[in-house]
């Protein structure tokens, strides 16, 4: 599947994300785990995690359309839930000519910010990228996670259960997460959990600020990612 968003949205961003300039198109840098590693690392320090259109919207609802997320995302400087970047970011990798898919994944919930108990079903979803072909030198052609896509069709009804559901903890947690990034190297993240802020750096989580309105802490940490 080809890619939904055009070269000139693709380099813009690339401008959005401050990637490096040996990783533009006009260097053409090979698509190996350099590229892609700097690519994953200035989407997660650029684009946050959250959820707030669950919380703090006129519908609540998830849309999964490439367009809708880049219009979010890009045009309005928003974040979205790992559906959404994800498969934002699919469109992208495909954009800039790697193979990449989607696919399910099961996580577990976190007790006291720990991963703890049984895997859930599937409400996360994962890109897998090939990098090079048998026989290519420094690869060897392997991919990782599942071995089998999901569509769009089987992203909707995961989105529909995630989103909406009384029993999906997205519908009931507010969540905003950004990492940090120092030159080239994430070093940390700050997080809003339904109205704390909190920042990890070196291993260790402190409670920066404890908020009244989930807006103003938004604004006052995330840099104006609510209107």
């Amino acid at each position: 599947m080809a890619s939904a968003f055009t070269e000139e949205q693709i380099n813009h961003y690339l401008d959005y994300v401050s990637i490096p300039q040996h990783c533009r198109r006009q260097a053409n840098p090979p698509r190996d785990l350099g590229f892609l590693a700097a690519l994953h690392t200035h989407q997660l320090s650029t684009v946050p995690y959250e959820n707030l259109s669950l919380h703090d919207s006129q519908d609540h609802k998830i849309s999964l359309d490439p367009h809708t997320l880049y219009t979010k995302l890009l045009k309005n400087g928003r974040g979205g839930y790992c559906m959404e970047n994800s498969i934002f970011f699919n469109h992208v990798l495909r954009g800039l000519g790697f193979q990449a898919y989607l696919a399910g994944a099961r996580i577990r919930p976190r007790i006291n910010g720990v991963p703890q108990g049984d895997y859930m079903g599937w409400v996360h979803v994962v890109n897998v990228v090939t990098l090079g072909t048998p026989g290519q030198k420094g690869s060897n052609g392997a991919k990782y996670m599942v071995d089998f896509e999901f569509l769009q069709q089987d992203l909707e009804v995961m989105n529909c259960f995630t989103s909406q559901s009384p029993d999906s903890f997205q519908t009931y947690s507010v969540l905003v997460m950004k990492f940090l990034r120092r030159e080239n190297e994430i070093f940390g993240k700050m997080m809003l959990v339904n109205g704390e802020v909190k920042q990890n750096t070196g291993g260790k989580i402190s409670v920066v600020k404890i908020c009244r309105t989930e807006g103003r802490c938004v604004e006052s940490v995330f840099w104006n990612l609510t209107d």
